[in-house]
């Protein structure tokens, strides 16, 4: 969490600058709407590694998939994935993200680069030990 806190804090202060807006064009403002799209920023961030958009873009396809799953994601954390159009959007989402990420050296303080980190260093940890086997192997055979 503690690395993801500046990550919540762009999102914190989109939903500011956003809030400030509509305050001085003195339009309606909606508290938990305005709540629900401040979460969907912060998952998105911090989960997924995404720039957030759902403070300005309350139509964004995230933000429709969250509205659509959230009560039962909470209810039951991964009933989410049991619809195969959900399971295949994140999906996507997320290998989409990695290929991004990793593709264009970018690095973000949050929970998708932990598990990139974590792959990583296992498949390093993998290629240390099969690299170790054959060295064995071949001086067993010599």
């Amino acid at each position: 969490m503690k690395v993801m806190c500046s990550t919540m804090l762009e999102c914190a202060h989109k939903l500011m600058n956003h809030m400030d807006a509509l305050v001085d064009s003195e339009r309606h403002l909606e508290d938990k709407e305005m709540s629900a799209r401040f979460t969907t920023d912060i998952l998105r961030s911090c989960v997924f590694g995404l720039q957030a958009d759902a403070i300005a873009n309350p139509g964004s396809d995230f933000r429709k998939m969250g509205i659509r799953h959230l009560p039962v994601f909470i209810q039951k954390l991964f009933d989410v994935f049991k619809s195969r159009q959900t399971h295949v959007f994140f999906l996507k989402l997320v290998r989409d993200t990695v290929k991004l990420q990793e593709g264009n050296n970018i690095v973000r303080n949050d929970f998708l680069q932990l598990l990139m980190e974590i792959r990583n260093k296992a498949n390093a940890e993998k290629l240390i030990i099969s690299t170790n086997s054959t060295a064995s192997e071949n001086t067993l055979n010599a």
